[in-house]
């Protein structure tokens, strides 16, 4: 990563307004998924239950770092960062049914704990509550392109989604393949943390630039979590097939080798990334160094 090293890795942002930021992304969460009415006690328990999992926030710190770099207020920033990852953690119950995966960050799933109705729903409702989050921005002058980038980002999941699920069943055994699915069905949640932000400071002009840069690294993120996840993946019967880079690589198999060359892919492909986002605004571009520099240390 020559052209990454480039770049300070330092996080240049005050702590404590990180910290404050964070904190106010989970309570809005927590209070746009609340019911006044409270009619039903199994539906909060379950989004709070799945709120309040062990996730790292990767989306929420990314759109503080990209908000803070383009000046955004607090309060703008926390509505961002509530608007994405409510949408990323509803494409986690909802991924978590239809994989029938029946754990969730050492813990049991939403459908696995509450029933499968009730995960639905459960989803429904963060999808819901992404939306009511970006209504919440101050600076609403780009409001329209703010609603119609997040109904975007998850109509493209959702099709991304589509293909991998395909996937499962026709068994590609084609890298090519495999990366279009992994941009389609991760590359617009990991965007998003970034394009809304520019968006929001006036920087529609470029978003292509950014949608193509987290692209690459949306799939340089999925290579990293098959590579530890491999064990996991390669248990799984034939019947469940897991698109893995490393049984691609490996034609099926796991060796010291198809570990390496996924490693390769991975570092080529956040070069590339690096490359793209160097159209956009410098502070976006470190912000963006910063998160490719952590993605190696996760391998």
């Amino acid at each position: 990563m020559r052209h990454a090293l480039r770049h300070s890795v330092t996080n240049v942002f005050d702590t404590d307004k990180r910290i404050s930021a964070l904190s106010g992304i989970e309570s809005k969460m927590l209070d746009l998924v609340s019911c006044a009415d409270d009619l039903h006690s199994d539906i909060k328990n379950a989004v709070h239950y799945h709120l309040n999992g062990e996730g790292r926030r990767i989306r929420a710190r990314l759109a503080i770092d990209t908000s803070f770099a383009l000046d955004l207020d607090l309060d703008d920033t926390i509505a961002i960062g509530a608007t994405v990852e409510l949408l990323h953690n509803a494409s986690l119950v909802h991924d978590d049914l239809q994989d029938r995966d029946e754990m969730r960050r050492g813990a049991p799933s939403v459908w696995a704990k509450f029933g499968e109705p009730i995960a639905i729903c459960v989803g429904d409702l963060l999808i819901s509550a992404a939306y009511a989050a970006g209504a919440s921005l101050k600076k609403s002058n780009n409001s329209a392109n703010f609603i119609q980038n997040v109904h975007s980002s998850v109509s493209r999941t959702i099709y991304g989604q589509s293909a991998d699920l395909y996937a499962q069943v026709h068994k590609p055994k084609n890298l090519n393949v495999y990366e279009k699915i992994a941009a389609a069905k991760s590359g617009p949640l990991l965007s998003m943390p970034m394009e809304l932000p520019l968006i929001v400071a006036g920087h529609n002009d470029k978003i292509e630039a950014c949608r193509r840069a987290l692209n690459y690294y949306a799939i340089a993120y999925q290579i990293a979590d098959d590579i530890n996840d491999i064990d996991q993946d390669q248990s799984i019967g034939d019947d469940q097939v897991r698109l893995n880079a490393v049984l691609i690589f490996g034609e099926g198999s796991v060796t010291k080798d198809a570990i390496n060359r996924s490693t390769e892919r991975l570092n080529e492909l956040l070069q590339l990334a690096l490359s793209e986002a160097e159209l956009l605004p410098s502070s976006c571009h470190d912000t963006l160094t910063r998160y490719c520099h952590f993605l190696t240390k996760r391998i």
